[in-house]
Formats: structure tokens, sequence, C-alpha cells
């Protein structure tokens, strides 16, 4: 018999109402009714299944997610622990330059009193 919803099964349902006091349209509308009521069941058991298998992508995608985020934090912490020693190497290298201009002004002031000192020749 098909199913309450079918044109079919919507006829059969009428003539079973029809039928109101016999046994047969008693047996009928409980076929009717067990046949729609195990659509639902299977629709429902469907509806399950897509929404376990929805869930499971989504816990996949997260755990993806997190395991993406848990590296990106481990490149934070990389280049920010470079950063510390590129900016302590730069602080160095300053310093070097600042003695370097002290050495070279040093050297110009000697030269400078090398060339008083010394008689021109001509």
């Amino acid at each position: 018999m098909a199913s309450p919803s079918s044109p079919a099964g919507r006829a059969v349902l009428n003539v079973a109402m029809l039928l109101r006091d016999s046994e047969v349209a008693r047996s009928v509308r409980r076929y009717l009714l067990d046949t729609e009521a195990d659509r639902v069941t299977a629709s429902g058991c469907c509806c399950s299944r897509l929404v376990e298998q929805v869930s499971e992508r989504f816990h996949d995608r997260v755990s993806e997610v997190e395991r993406r985020l848990s590296d990106c934090e481990g490149m934070v912490h990389a280049d920010r622990a470079l950063l510390g020693a590129m900016s302590a190497r730069l602080c160095q290298v300053g310093e070097d330059v600042r003695e370097l201009r002290l050495d070279m002004a040093e050297l110009r002031g000697g030269l400078a009193r090398l060339g008083e000192r010394r008689p021109r020749r001509r």
C-alpha cells in the first residue's frame, strides 16, 4: 500500500475514513499510520546520520584549525625571540659604531697634531 503522503495513499485513507466502523477500515488506517511512522522514523535516521557526519567533519575541521593555530603560535614565539636577538645585536652594533666614530675622531686629531709639529718641506 502507498504512503499516506502520496496521492494513492490519500485515496486509500479517504476510503478507510468512509468505512468508519468496520474492522477493514481500522486495519487500513492502522497500516497507513504505521507506514507513515516508519517513513518518518527512516527519515529521522537519515537526518541523524547526516547530523553525525556533519558533526564529525566539523570536529575534524576544528581540530585542523586548532593545529594550525598552535603552529602559528609557535612561529610567533620564535619570531619574538628572533626580534629580541636582532634588537640586542642592533644595540651592540650601535655601540660599536659610536666607538668607531670616537676612534676616528681621535685619529683625525692625532693626524692634525702631527701635521702641526712637522715642518713643511719646500
